[in-house]
Formats: structure tokens, sequence, C-alpha cells
């Protein structure tokens, strides 16, 4: 079984929502979204089997990216801002909606199987 790459999901958005936008800038959004993964969840938990970040905004997109078992995370990361970008804003509230959701089942299960690492309380 391959990984999931940046490429696999720029294929799928602009399949599912073809745009006038080059790769370079869909990646530069997952990259946005690894970061927020990386800051808000990785950083803050125990987790030994979390790989390293391999997508790059100047990457060429063969990366693979951090969450391999939510495809949907950022595929409407991506619908989200091409929305965006295009000003269609009912679309975006809508796909933005299933974003949010995707996002807030993937945070409550990464903390619910990830011990959080505990800060030093200083007095």
């Amino acid at each position: 079984m391959s990984l999931l790459t940046a490429n696999d999901v720029i294929f799928r958005a602009d399949e599912y929502k073809p745009n006038p936008y080059p790769a370079r800038e869909k990646i530069e959004t997952l990259c946005g979204l690894e970061d927020r993964i990386s800051s808000e969840l990785i950083a803050s938990h125990y987790d030994p089997a979390a790989r390293q970040r391999e997508l790059t905004p100047d990457g060429d997109g063969g990366a693979a990216l951090l969450i391999q078992d939510r495809p949907l995370l950022y595929f409407y990361r991506l619908i989200c801002e091409i929305d965006l970008r295009n000003g269609d804003l009912v679309r975006y509230a809508n796909d933005s909606a299933l974003f949010n959701s995707e996002w807030e089942s993937f945070r409550n299960e990464y903390n619910r199987t990830h011990p959080a690492k505990s800060a030093k309380l200083r007095y």
C-alpha cells in the first residue's frame, strides 16, 4: 500500500472541483494544515509513531502527508481554499463545516489515543 501524498489529495480535489490554481499554492495550503497538526497535536502529545513532516512549501507534492488515515481532512481543507479563492462563500461555508467536523473528529481521536505531555509548572 502506498502512502498518501499531497499530489494524491490535489488530484482528487482537481477532479472534484476543477480550478485554475497552481499546484504550488495547493501545496502551501496543505503545508499550513500540517503546521497546525504539528503545533496543536503532535508537539503536545507523546506519539512514538509520529511521522516526521516531509511536505514543504517548495516541494514537488510527492512527499507523504503526516496523517495517513484521514485523507478527507486534507481534501476538505483544500476544497475550502478553492471555494474561498473563487469567492463562493456559500460553498465555502458548507465545505468549512465539513472540514471542521473532520478536524474535531481527528483531534478528539488523537487526544484520546495519545497521552498529553505534561507542562512543568512554576510557582
